[in-house]
């Protein structure tokens, strides 16, 4: 029986973020007190995850807009389920590898496939407001995640919230196999499915179309960089925070718990404010949103690096992470902003694109962050911050760019 597009959306990214978020409240601390990563290999974990992500990016954006946005995201949720039983279930680096190309390639399959997915399926004017109240749950169920990764970590072990998120994801892969909808897509025809021609053909049209839209040139160079500047923080901030003694006697995952869910719970007033003052159709409002928001990541992510204490690490961690999680929303419809008409077949395809951007900077510039951080984890953080620091100029810039019509251009 399918659904609402729009509740079904919103029931995804809502299970999506909950499962997600208890994964990740254990799983760092995990890899570092149970299986014993070093900082680089912390690092390397992340690392191998992108470079399967640049390797597969593309070719999973062309399944979903050759066969089925539903699809793609169907076996992405399934082999997400997987790779974290595998993990959770087998301490060690080589099972931990393992699970990282599983995810790996099932994320590709998610990634563009989803937004074009709610744009096919809702209209450009309803997924405007689907991205935003879908960014609102989604912190509702990130908060509740955290609670439960708390709970069950401290109760039976860092490695339990691992794979029973892992077992969670199988549980809605089975749901949406039976309730979402797609009404709206038309793939290609079969006689000109020529799999390796096809590949071209929509790899080509992608490229293209960044090529001709100024501002999506600039958000494709903003995207490598927020990747390279990504994998640092997001692996390293665990290990020192863990060298910092926790208050009031509280378990590590408990502690960093609270600060996860205290960043949960500060997003959702955030997006709204945001959701209100910023004129997402304004290319100069959104980019001088982007702008604050990347200003205020870079003094968390300082804060965070020379902090001596675990008060001034929580203020830093929520300020810098609160600042990230609210501007995916705006960047998700800026993005689709910049595809309009003849694109939407490739929509799919040319999200994919920034998939892969983020995953070459996050390729680029973790070992050699992570190799840093061997030697200092603080020094690590404070490079991150140095290499995002480039976005602000790249989003000012791109305010006041218009794109070319291309339906006068076909």
């Amino acid at each position: 029986m399918r659904r609402n597009p729009y509740p079904v959306f919103l029931a995804y990214g809502f299970s999506l973020s909950f499962l997600m978020t208890m994964i990740f409240t254990a799983s760092a601390v995990y890899q570092v007190t149970v299986v014993g990563l070093s900082p680089l290999q912390l690092v390397l974990v992340g690392t191998l995850v992108e470079a399967v992500v640049l390797l597969f990016e593309i070719p999973t954006g062309i399944v979903a807009d050759v066969y089925s946005r539903r699809l793609s995201v169907l076996i992405s949720i399934a082999m997400t389920g997987v790779a974290f039983l595998i993990e959770g279930l087998f301490p060690s680096f080589e099972a931990i590898l393992l699970a990282q190309v599983v995810w790996g390639i099932g994320a590709t399959f998610e990634s563009g496939a989803i937004d074009a997915w709610v744009v096919d399926e809702m209209g450009e004017a309803q997924s405007a407001r689907a991205f935003q109240r879908g960014a609102q749950l989604d912190s509702v169920g990130t908060f509740l995640g955290v609670l439960a990764g708390m709970a069950t970590g401290a109760q039976f072990g860092v490695a339990t919230p691992v794979w029973l998120g892992g077992l969670g994801l199988l549980g809605v892969f089975a749901v949406l196999a039976v309730i979402m909808p797609e009404r709206h897509f038309t793939p290609v025809p079969t006689a000109a499915r020529g799999t390796w021609r096809t590949f071209a053909a929509m790899l080509r049209e992608g490229a293209a179309i960044v090529r001709r839209r100024p501002v999506l040139r600039r958000l494709v160079v903003a995207g490598f960089v927020q990747g390279a500047f990504s994998e640092g923080f997001d692996r390293l901030w665990t290990p020192l925070a863990l060298t910092v003694a926790a208050p009031f006697g509280l378990q590590p995952i408990v502690w960093l718990g609270i600060v996860r869910a205290i960043a949960v719970l500060a997003v959702i007033p955030v997006v709204g404010l945001i959701q209100h003052r910023v004129d997402v159709g304004s290319d100069r409002a959104v980019s001088r949103a982007l702008v604050l928001a990347t200003a205020g990541v870079l003094i968390g992510l300082v804060g965070f690096a020379v902090g001596q204490d675990a008060v001034i690490f929580g203020a830093a961690y929520v300020l810098a992470t609160t600042l990230r999680r609210a501007m995916r929303p705006i960047l998700q419809t800026w993005t689709n902003n910049q595809i309009r008409g003849v694109e939407a077949r490739a929509r799919a395809t040319v999200l994919s694109f920034f998939g892969q951007v983020d995953a070459i900077g996050q390729v680029a510039g973790g070992p050699p962050v992570g190799a840093i951080g061997n030697l200092s984890l603080r020094a690590a953080i404070l490079t991150s911050a140095a290499i995002l620091a480039p976005a602000m100029l790249l989003y000012r810039n791109a305010s006041g760019e218009t794109a070319p019509n291309d339906a006068t251009q076909a």
